[in-house]
């Protein structure tokens, strides 16, 4: 995180997108009963409704009204076991992060919790925490006497729903347009791609097998592209769709404003329609 985001977190108060903790949370060789703690304000960010990132600076007090303090610390959690150690526990991966951060010659600690695909539960008992409810923060807390109700995760649902994303390839008489970012669409929110069908029209079935395309996403700010397949969607002889989930990198994420692109591998002969069909989660228009 960079100074001049952190310096306007300092000034903010308390909510659904910002916690202060003055001291470390107890975390290696502690207790479940003492692990549960972060596991229940993670979880509780990740299920609250937001348009942004959530952040629980640790190692800062609060100050409401005003600039927090940064009182500092002198260990940090690793991110990798914290990671490896959230994933086991609930029914999806949570998307956050963990960081150290030097600001007034003291040592702060940044969790980053990324909006993402709602309802994310326990899949077993720990700690304080209980299986299966919902937890979530109101306001600038995380009650576990108050989980989410039905009619809340049913709205998590909706609000999480987002439309597909469709591109259809063009095509020149000749052929396919050659080159790089032939077909972008650029996406609002934080998103994580969830599934992709790839074909083209039934009436134009492939023979020779050589259509296919390579998505990637693109950032917004840098221009950088980074693929989200293991390897490039090559339909098959004679078929005019294919489920390409599988072929999906784990989770491939983007930014709001990013966005999703298609290259075309080989088109062979012409082929009308190639097309990709992506649906997105993890982020709200």
């Amino acid at each position: 995180m960079d100074f001049l985001k952190l310096e306007s977190l300092l000034h903010l108060d308390e909510g659904v997108t910002l916690d202060f903790k003055c001291e470390q949370y107890r975390f290696a060789q502690a207790t479940e009963e003492d692990k549960s703690e972060i596991v229940k304000d993670i979880l509780g960010f990740a299920n609250a409704y937001r348009r942004s990132a959530a952040y629980i600076l640790i190692g800062v007090k609060e100050v409401r009204g005003g600039r927090s303090i940064v009182k500092g610390l002198q260990t940090h959690l690793d991110d990798h076991a914290l990671q490896q150690f959230m994933k086991s526990l609930t029914n999806q991966p949570v998307r956050f992060h963990y960081e150290a951060v030097a600001i007034e010659g003291r040592q702060v600690g940044i969790i980053q919790i990324d909006q993402q695909t709602r309802p994310i539960y326990l899949k077993k008992d720990y700690g304080k925490l209980a299986k299966e409810r919902v937890y979530v923060r109101r306001g600038s807390s995380t009650d576990l006497t108050r989980p989410a109700t039905l009619e809340e995760i049913a709205q998590m649902r909706m609000d999480d729903t987002i439309p597909p994303v469709y591109l259809l390839i063009p095509k020149v008489e000749d052929g396919y347009i050659n080159g790089l970012n032939i077909l972008e669409k650029r996406i609002e929110f934080p998103f994580t791609v969830k599934s992709l069908q790839f074909g083209c029209d039934p009436k134009a079935v492939s023979t020779n097998g050589s259509s296919g395309i390579s998505i990637y996403i693109r950032s917004g700010a840098t221009g950088e592209k980074t693929q989200i397949l293991a390897e490039n969607a090559m339909l098959p002889k004679g078929q005019s769709l294919l489920d390409a989930t599988p072929l999906l990198v784990a989770s491939p994420c983007g930014n709001a404003l990013d966005l999703i692109g298609v290259d075309l591998v080989c088109a062979g002969r012409p082929v009308e329609g190639l097309f990709a069909y992506m649906t997105l989660a993890g982020g709200t228009i």
